[in-house]
């Protein structure tokens, strides 16, 4: 079989580069914000967002795990008023009170309209779904949430279906006034 040449194949062992204009690609080194945890070797995902939230009664934020618009397909108009957001919690240890839970997402989200939260104990993947007044109150809750660590679990959020909602959640189509923190 004919051998296949190109810029980076080495000619009879040697390292000689046949196309000396031609470099090979140099990846640039990036600072990373994670650091190992190098206690589990059993985890796959070994990295574990490196600040804390500290005082008492703080929110668990953590910081943003991606540039939303950039490395994630995120739509431009938001297509329901509706969220479910995955990894709010640890399903092994249930937060005592659920409610410190709906107030660190409506203190995340201060610009948005957010009518109902309801957390969903039995999930094994720590499911929080949250409705708002409008479409664009859900964008800013999503881009506010998604994608950022949250107790040291990394939160994805996906839109849902109104009709949905109301059909898992029925009190919440009575819902008119926005939550707060007071």
């Amino acid at each position: 079989a004919p051998r296949v040449i190109n810029a980076y194949t080495p000619i009879n062992g040697g390292q000689r580069n046949i196309y000396p204009n031609l470099r090979s690609p140099e990846i640039p080194k990036k600072e990373s914000t994670m650091t190992p945890n190098v206690n589990n070797k059993a985890d796959p995902w070994p990295f574990t967002p490196t600040t804390t939230a500290s005082g008492p009664g703080s929110p668990g934020w953590q910081g943003s795990a991606i540039q939303l618009n950039k490395n994630v397909a995120s739509p431009i108009e938001p297509p329901t008023c509706c969220l479910k957001a995955r990894y709010m919690f640890d399903p092994s240890q249930k937060p005592a009170d659920y409610n410190n839970l709906k107030k660190d997402i409506v203190s995340r989200c201060p610009n948005a309209r957010i009518l109902h939260i309801a957390v969903d104990r039995e999930s094994e993947e720590g499911i929080v779904y949250i409705k708002t007044m409008s479409p664009e109150d859900a964008g800013i809750v999503y881009k506010n949430i998604h994608g950022q660590w949250y107790n040291s679990k990394l939160v994805t959020v996906r839109y849902l279906r109104k009709d949905r909602y109301h059909q898992r959640f029925p009190d919440s189509v009575t819902s008119a006034i926005p939550l707060t923190n007071k």
